[in-house]
């Protein structure tokens, strides 16, 4: 059995809070995995509603370096920390100027948690694999960098990372932002697990309005056949909409923190 619970996400069930954030209590059989802990410690206020131990979780993947999938950093430690070797690098965003990146500088995180980082995939058990870098193949996405780095130079998010659970010779992928494109990180986990089938998609994927771009990614969404999609945090409720008329109710699917996603 493959459960994952939203623990944080911009929306919640009655009972729950929500925050601009993301995160994921994943269990794959008896193995636990945290992916991303949100803008604050609202995902272990969810958790403990939820009866979710945290500390049964012992490794934690980030999915990026963004502010609102790291800060719940602060409230844990005594982790192993799976991430992008560049994770702790600054970031910035044009828009605002401001710091939007991990709360803890890198000597901190050594101090409260066990680091791996890495480029390259990982396989944290046989049966789920931190995919690392993602390259950038296509002409359509992740074409326009919205943050710079401290020297003010672009950046394109490269830390950007994403999950694969392998299900009954299938992939089940979670991202965070998918700032690397969801078509990207879809053909790379296809690579990295040599498996062609893709049974989902669970997270962000950073299509914040409803444009060519996103018009463009819905029509490669939806020639994945049989896969289902789970649109969240990033992706705007214009796009979901779009998405679920044009793919099909069947096969798009809006969950809210609370909420749990099973396959047998």
């Amino acid at each position: 059995m493959t459960e994952i619970t939203i623990l944080i996400e911009n929306y919640a069930k009655e009972g729950f809070v929500h925050e601009h954030g993301l995160s994921f209590a994943i269990k794959q059989n008896d193995k636990k995995v945290l992916f991303d802990v949100g803008a604050s410690d609202n995902f272990l206020i969810n958790a403990t509603k939820l009866n979710i131990d945290i500390s049964e979780y012992k490794n934690v993947v980030l999915s990026h370096s963004h502010w609102d999938h790291t800060n719940g950093l602060k409230y844990l430690n005594n982790k192993n920390l799976i991430a992008h070797q560049d994770l702790f690098d600054p970031i910035y965003s044009k828009r605002t100027d401001e710091y939007i990146g991990v709360p803890l500088k890198i000597e901190e995180a050594k101090k409260k948690f066990s680091l791996e980082l890495s480029k390259t995939p990982i396989e944290i058990f046989d049966d789920v694999i931190f995919l690392g870098e993602i390259p950038r193949t296509n002409n359509f996405e992740s074409q326009e960098a919205y943050y710079y780095d401290e020297n003010k130079n672009d950046d394109f998010v490269l830390n950007d990372t994403a999950l694969a659970i392998l299900k009954n010779n299938s992939i089940i992928i979670v991202t965070g932002c998918s700032h690397s494109g969801i078509v990207n990180i879809m053909n790379y986990a296809k690579e990295v697990c040599e498996i062609d089938r893709i049974k989902a998609v669970i997270g962000g994927f950073h299509l914040r309005k409803l444009d060519s771009l996103a018009i463009g990614t819905i029509k490669h969404l939806k020639n994945e056949e049989d896969c289902i999609f789970y649109p969240m945090h990033c992706t705007s409720n214009e796009v979901v909409d779009y998405m679920t008329s044009h793919i099909g109710s069947n096969r798009v699917s809006r969950k809210v923190t609370g909420d749990s996603i099973s396959f047998k």
